[in-house]
């Protein structure tokens, strides 16, 4: 009872407070030339329920007020992005439309709202990969199936997919590089590979910079340095692997050798 009436006494202040509040100590926000801010309108009203509220009930008033003020945000904030989401292109615009009618969803409110947040481009795949959302699918709803058709989309064609990756995979992919470089680097040592991805920055010819990797010194006295003359691939794949063994142990050097070099292990 104490909160509600602290709440409607707040409100009939709020209705009176018309731009201009008498500079006091107790709302120390200044005025200048009787324009106030909205921080110092909120300011004081967060002061006004500890002139009339318990000291117990004054985190509930202050919650309450805190979450009037959130909400007025949300709202100015949502009405700027449904502004934004009418600036579409026009073209954009009809093609959204156009989905909607072939798939019979005019009134779908959330297909609507996937759609405006897609590309151009994924508007399009949309439209000439055949798809159409199963109306009686019980677990998805038609816009949940339409953005994981998309998504499905991006990691086909614009990621290297969901199978197993290496590091040369990822470089390659990273810089935009083919088979035949991808082939390249996979012939070179530990030490020329891990030169080749510290020291490639796609402004160089391939080639020449294998040479220069060739012609580098091996790391001294770091990790990144040990077993030079490794496999590229299958030493850097490998560094970062928890190792439950000794590493210096001469059984589990000879034993990452035999791995690294492609060596069955001796049968008992």
């Amino acid at each position: 009872m104490a909160v509600q009436q602290a709440l409607a006494a707040d409100g009939a202040e709020e209705r009176a407070f018309n731009g201009r509040l008498a500079y006091s100590e107790s709302c120390q926000s200044p005025y200048e030339g009787g324009a106030l801010s909205l921080t110092a309108f909120w300011g004081h009203k967060r002061r006004l329920p500890a002139m009339r509220v318990q000291e117990h009930l004054r985190d509930s008033v202050e919650g309450t007020l805190r979450l009037k003020r959130l909400l007025s945000e949300d709202s100015e904030a949502g009405s700027q992005k449904r502004q934004n989401v009418d600036k579409l292109p026009a073209q954009q615009r009809c093609k959204i439309e156009y989905l909607l009618q072939k798939w019979s969803l005019q009134d779908d409110k959330v297909m609507l709202h996937v759609l405006e947040g897609l590309e151009m481009d994924e508007l399009e795949y949309l439209d000439v990969s055949a798809f159409t959302p199963d109306m009686f699918n019980w677990q998805k709803l038609p816009a949940d199936q339409a953005a994981t058709h998309v998504a499905l989309w991006h990691e086909k064609v614009k990621t290297l997919g969901g199978g197993p990756l290496d590091a040369l995979l990822t470089f390659c992919e990273r810089w935009n590089l083919g088979k035949d470089e991808d082939s390249l680097l996979r012939t070179l040592s530990h030490k020329d590979l891990r030169y080749i991805i510290d020291h490639y920055d796609g402004t160089q010819q391939l080639e020449e910079l294998v040479q220069e990797a060739q012609q580098a010194l091996p790391l001294e006295g770091r990790t990144e340095g040990c077993m030079p003359d490794a496999p590229g691939v299958a030493a850097i794949s490998r560094f970062h692997r928890l190792e439950l063994i000794d590493p210096t142990a001469d059984a589990a050097a000879s034993r990452l050798n035999q791995l690294l070099n492609g060596q069955p292990s001796a049968k008992k």
